[in-house]
């Protein structure tokens, strides 16, 4: 069972570190988001790069020691270990999507500790409109450039629209999990819909 609530014991090795962390609040999660910045290059032919912006790994130094806890004289971590460590403990990975559920669709996780299942609603086309419209900023800038700030308050939002049930947790479904269902969702509805080959 995840639950947000308890603390968590991270290991990383080679270099052998341990950490005493908490994992972060949806307020905090959500911070971190919008102030990590995205950088989208154009390749040319239809190519395109994206990297974090400089000045992320400090975002994440920054939440690091927020949820370190109070009591943990552990090791030293510098901005790329706590940077990885932050991704490790949110990590949300889409392993299944079944749009055939007698109640919408389910979509499984994989998360820190095993596996975890959100039944969920059909969005709306107006759900869907709003949420693509606010979830990512977007601007142009110099030398085929462009900067995009992610806000998960749009995914959080859709989530608790459409959620029925989420299997395998105790207590609350954490923003950076909420995520990536709201957008594995999206991203097949999409996949389905468009003309018909046969229509041409």
């Amino acid at each position: 069972m995840f639950d947000i609530s308890q603390p968590i014991s991270y290991e990383q090795r080679l270099p052998d570190k341990v950490a005493k962390l908490r994992f972060p609040t949806d307020e905090e999660f959500i911070k971190r988001q919008q102030s990590r910045k995205l950088n989208i290059r154009n390749l040319g032919n239809g190519e395109s790069e994206t990297v974090a912006a400089d000045g992320a790994e400090e975002v994440d130094m920054a939440l690091f020691n927020a949820i370190r806890l109070g009591d943990d004289a552990g090791d030293e971590f510098d901005e790329f270990e706590a940077a990885e460590a932050i991704q490790q403990i949110t990590s949300a990975v889409v392993i299944d999507l079944d749009d055939s559920h007698p109640e919408g669709i389910a979509v499984k996780l994989e998360v820190p500790g095993g596996e975890v299942t959100h039944i969920v609603k059909v969005p709306s086309r107006k759900q869907l409109a709003i949420y693509r419209q606010s979830r990512a900023r977007v601007r142009d800038g110099r030398f085929n450039l462009m900067r995009m700030v992610l806000n998960l308050e749009a995914d959080l939002k859709i989530y608790k629209e459409i959620a029925v049930s989420a299997e395998g947790y105790e207590g609350e479904v954490p923003v950076f999990h909420a995520a990536p269902v709201a957008q594995a969702v999206d991203i097949h509805i999409q996949s389905l819909n468009g003309p018909r080959r046969e229509a041409f």
